[in-house]
């Protein structure tokens, strides 16, 4: 059975995996494929969407836009890249940018990162690039704008040094608090003279806490890595256990020569 005939009432549409939260009826197929692949792939690995991200180098943002099927609809390279890494075969593709195809004709795209901000996979290359759109202001008028532009969600100017300041080490530390970073990102998008990039830095921004964030799972070995230790340690054990079996039938075997020498003596 392929992923396409799996019937509907597998999909709970008040479940993440399911067609709520503003899904359409006739992404179903796209859907079902995507859904199939996630919770049961044939990889074997236990996909979250942070990892699936991580892994693809897609932003956070365009993985859960890409399973959400739902307006505006992310750029076909996303599915691919997605279906890709999830080890789609070519029927599941071909359903894929058969609806792909439908749905593009009815609903609006996502705009695609620009290059540059793509580009910045690192807290130090954002960083870097916030510092560029800032150029010459003071901490301190940066911390006045963002207070104008509102007052409740603003930062001083030595928490502004502190995210950066041209002293930091080289893979800083990321502000928390999403309403002042999106403050922060509209003040220096408007004085870099690009405003519509505020949504594009703030999806980078997610992107980078969500890795900073992601769980790590400790003390379970990695069935690859840690194999030919495991072996070596095993094969370590097996040679000194033979060893000893060696000397103890070896002590054994004197024992009973000993015996026999005594024995002739005295019969003798």
């Amino acid at each position: 059975m392929t992923t396409i005939d799996m019937p509907e009432s597998n999909f709970n549409p008040r479940r993440p995996g399911g067609f709520g939260g503003g899904r359409r009826p006739d992404a179903w197929p796209l859907q079902a494929v995507l859904n199939s692949l996630y919770e049961q792939p044939k990889s074997g690995q236990t996909w979250t969407y942070v990892l699936l991200a991580n892994r693809t180098g897609l932003p956070l943002e365009d993985v859960r836009a890409a399973f959400a099927a739902a307006p505006p609809l992310v750029e076909w390279e996303v599915y691919a890249t997605i279906l890709r890494e999830l080890w789609a075969d070519d029927d599941d593709v071909a359903v894929c940018q058969r609806t792909y195809g439908h749905l593009a004709e009815h609903l609006p795209l996502r705009n695609a990162l620009p290059p540059d901000i793509a580009a910045l996979t690192t807290k130090a290359l954002f960083r870097d690039a916030l510092r560029s759109m800032k150029g010459k202001l003071t901490f301190r008028e940066l911390s006045d704008r963002m207070r104008k532009h509102n007052p409740k969600h603003t930062w001083e100017r030595t928490t502004l040094s502190r995210y950066l300041g041209a002293n930091n080490a080289d893979e800083p530390s990321l502000p928390a608090n999403e309403d002042r970073v999106r403050v922060l990102l509209a003040v220096l998008c408007e004085h870099a003279g690009r405003p519509n990039d505020v949504g594009h830095f703030l999806m980078v921004w997610e992107r980078l806490r969500s890795e900073r964030n992601r769980p790590v799972r400790t003390g379970i070995p990695s069935p690859v890595i840690d194999r030919p230790a495991r072996a070596e340690e095993t094969g370590r054990t097996s040679a000194r256990t033979t060893s000893s079996v060696n000397a103890t039938l070896l002590a054994a075997l004197l024992v009973a020569v000993v015996a026999l020498i005594v024995v002739v003596v005295v019969l003798g």
